[in-house]
């Protein structure tokens, strides 16, 4: 027996049934569809605050980046740049679009093929870290020694797709190093020097003084007058190597004013000759009488004179036939000064030529020598916009060659500056 058929009624979607599928979203209560859109705001505001925070850590990973003193280049395993920082564009004079893409030995050292040495090819490899020390590009004009360490950017699956490439450039570290070096030694230099004037100006002015009261009270018949005269000249003497020694002291800061170059060589020579001419070395000197005033610092020119003049007597030992030449002359074109210092010691060996100006390098033996002379010699001349060149053959000797600008008026003080 059939009864009579009840239509079937649809309950009411509910949200379990909603999250469960079995119910369409549109068939959803209102409070439900409410409470999902609550959370899809919420979930975009945390979304959007995930973007910022993302965001300000790639900005502060690209103003690291860029603002590194060290060079840094990121590369494929095809050593295609695929990244490099501002340090790196500036070492090598290169924009982006010229870097980015490029081989970087190509673009880096003309090259057909990935360097014999290329840090990146070991961890491309290994897989590990590594790090060599290289010569390369150059910084003031000379040939650096740079440290580079690769480091492996690895994928999902372990293997390395990319490397990072850091170059520390060891000679520019090593030059600021020096600088603070010879900042320290001066200032010690300079308590000595005050602690020596204090105690040796004080009876030196009295024996000067008697010795120029003595010499009015007596006529030059008198057997005393030669004595008294050589007391005189070599009191004064001792007083100007004091005055040269303070003014030494005060290397640190630059005081231009103008200045005679001859000058400055002599006091110089006056304060070293006994080490220089030591031995029955030959020294001859000649200086042009027609050489106008410069602007420099008087005493930081005294400097590398001696420098390059006790270097020059190291370089002919107990040579008795050895020979120093000092020649200073103005340069056709006028515009310069210039100041040679030769000498016929045993020379500079062809492969140390390009590292003679470089802080703390030195052939001598250490005792003997802190390898900073030649550098700070450079440091002076460039700092008086100058330039120092040297020319030598072994076993015939070598001569340093300075520059420096022939105007001599301080029109605009120069402001002083730390060496």
């Amino acid at each position: 027996m059939h009864g009579t058929q009840v239509p079937m009624v649809r309950p009411s979607c509910r949200a379990l049934d909603v999250e469960a599928g079995s119910c369409s979203p549109k068939d959803a209560p209102a409070d439900y569809v409410e409470q999902l859109q609550r959370e899809l705001d919420h979930a975009k505001q945390q979304l959007a605050e995930m973007e910022r925070r993302v965001s300000d850590v790639w900005k502060t990973l690209e103003v690291a980046f860029d603002t590194t003193q060290d060079c840094v280049e990121i590369i494929d395993r095809e050593y295609r740049v695929l990244q490099a920082n501002q340090a790196s564009l500036n070492l090598w004079g290169l924009t982006p679009k010229e870097l980015i893409g490029s081989h970087c030995y190509e673009v880096h050292y003309e090259a057909n093929e990935p360097c014999a040495d290329c840090p990146a090819t070991q961890v491309f490899r290994s897989g590990l870290p590594f790090s060599v020390a290289l010569e390369g590009a150059a910084w003031r004009e000379h040939l650096n020694r740079w440290q580079v360490t690769s480091y492996p950017l690895k994928d999902e699956h372990g293997r390395v797709t990319r490397v990072v490439n850091f170059a520390a450039n060891l000679t520019k570290k090593r030059w600021h190093e020096a600088l603070t070096f010879q900042a320290v030694r001066l200032s010690a230099v300079g308590d000595l020097a005050a602690g020596i004037a204090h105690q040796i100006n004080n009876p030196l002015t009295a024996i000067i003084g008697n010795a120029q009261l003595l010499l009015r009270e007596f006529d030059s018949s008198h057997s005393a007058w030669a004595a008294l005269q050589t007391i005189e000249r070599a009191g004064l003497r001792t007083s100007a190597v004091i005055d040269t020694l303070l003014n030494y002291s005060r290397q640190g800061e630059y005081s231009f004013r103008q200045t005679d170059v001859n000058r400055t060589i002599q006091d110089a020579l006056g304060m070293i000759s006994h080490q220089v001419c030591w031995g029955g070395a030959g020294f001859i000197m000649d200086l042009a009488d027609d050489l106008p005033l410069i602007c420099a610092s008087g005493p930081h020119l005294e400097t590398v004179w001696m420098n390059l003049l006790l270097n020059a007597r190291d370089a002919i030992g107990e040579n008795r036939d050895g020979e120093i030449r000092v020649v200073t002359e103005r340069s056709e074109d006028r515009k310069w000064i210039r100041i040679y210092i030769s000498d016929n010691g045993h020379g500079i060996s062809p492969e140390h030529m390009d590292r003679v100006f470089e802080p703390f390098f030195t052939t001598k033996e250490l005792s003997d020598r802190m390898g900073l002379g030649l550098f700070i010699c450079y440091s002076v001349v460039t700092r008086h916009k100058g330039r120092i060149a040297v020319d030598s053959r072994l076993r015939e000797g070598s001569t340093f060659r300075v520059s420096l600008p022939a105007d001599g008026w301080c029109d605009s003080p120069v402001p002083s500056e730390q060496l």
